[in-house]
């Protein structure tokens, strides 16, 4: 079973070379190589790998950007021409590239927004990208090497999460809150009877419930099962992972250009391309640069110089909207148009 990366909080960026190469990758896995995968990367050093990957991906095999100067180096790293609207590179996180020694993945936001010259065949002819990288410990291809690995699979949703939330602790579902001022006993007030003392025989000074703070706050009036419609959760929609409306959430905090997070909320995919990008570790270029983690070569680059993604492993517009539906359909979502 594959591990998903742990999810990401702003972080950093790694390098590229000087003169990005535009050369296309191979269709398929060179199933022989990479597939020794050694074991003891944690889940947030397998998102990094597949994070810095993509990023010298983007930068050396699809020419996006030109002239970041130092490999690996993070936000040491320069541009030779600084990334913005009228220039391509990468938009966020100071348009610096995921370094591989980085201290974290990324966190639940946007993992990468780039700039691409008009007209790019990779990214329809759209003048953003949004990019999402997903890594995986698995180190062993598959049989039919030259079959492109299900995306549906890996967009992440709040659905399940904000279900939970809006349901009572398990503690209050099994034995609900009967002392003394508690809501479920009809009180008024938390903490005692009506025009009581806070901190009755119920233990509750403050507001707070009694068992030592494991039991959840009962909602003023609200049955037990039933949420309180007050309930930070009752207001909260769900998202899927690189739908138009998460990426309309997530825009303004990973884009400082105000103008750009703008314009990509309000004309949506009518400006940006989705892309996601699948780096297991039984791709070599996956496997050499967990190797180089583990064995800590940070200044032997020319050992993790690979940064090659299959066209197996590359998943466009199309199919990431599709995993989107997919997802949409089955939390009750209406479809992206």
């Amino acid at each position: 079973m594959e591990k998903k990366p742990e999810k990401k909080d702003p972080k950093v960026a790694e390098a590229g070379h000087n003169a990005p190469t535009h050369t296309t990758s191979n269709n398929t896995v060179n199933a022989s190589i990479g597939t020794n995968v050694i074991e003891g990367l944690s889940k947030s050093q397998t998102g990094i790998v597949g994070e810095h990957i993509t990023d010298y991906f983007l930068y050396e095999k699809y020419g996006w950007g030109r002239g970041w100067s130092r490999h690996d180096m993070g936000m040491q790293g320069e541009w030779k021409e600084m990334p913005s609207k009228t220039f391509p590179g990468k938009l966020n996180e100071a348009s610096r590239l995921n370094p591989l020694f980085a201290l974290n993945a990324h966190g639940t936001g946007i993992d990468a927004v780039w700039k691409v010259q008009m007209g790019d065949p990779h990214n329809g002819g759209k003048p953003y990208a949004i990019v999402e990288s997903k890594a995986s410990i698995v180190g062993k291809a598959p049989k039919n090497a030259s079959r492109k690995p299900d995306v549906k699979g890996k967009l992440l949703d709040n659905a399940k999460r904000i279900k939970d939330a809006a349901l009572p602790k398990s503690e209050e579902l099994l034995e609900p809150d009967t002392s003394e001022g508690s809501d479920s006993a009809g009180a008024g007030k938390p903490g005692g009877k009506p025009g009581g003392k806070p901190g009755g025989k119920g233990g509750k000074g403050n507001g707070k419930p009694s068992g030592g703070g494991k039991q959840a706050q009962s909602k003023q009036d609200a049955p037990v099962g039933v949420a309180s419609t007050t309930s930070k959760s009752n207001t909260e929609q769900p998202l899927v992972q690189m739908s138009q409306e998460w990426i309309s959430k997530n825009i303004r905090i990973a884009v400082e250009d105000k103008a750009i997070a703008l314009e990509i909320i309000s004309k949506r995919t009518k400006v940006y391309s989705r892309h996601l990008f699948y780096t297991p570790f039984y791709l070599p270029s996956a496997a050499a640069h967990e190797k180089a983690l583990l064995e800590d070569e940070r200044e032997k680059h020319e050992k993790h110089a690979d940064h090659d993604i299959p066209s197996t492993h590359r998943h466009d517009e199309q199919e990431v909207k599709a995993a989107v539906n997919h997802k949409h359909t089955k939390i009750g979502l209406a479809l992206e148009p």
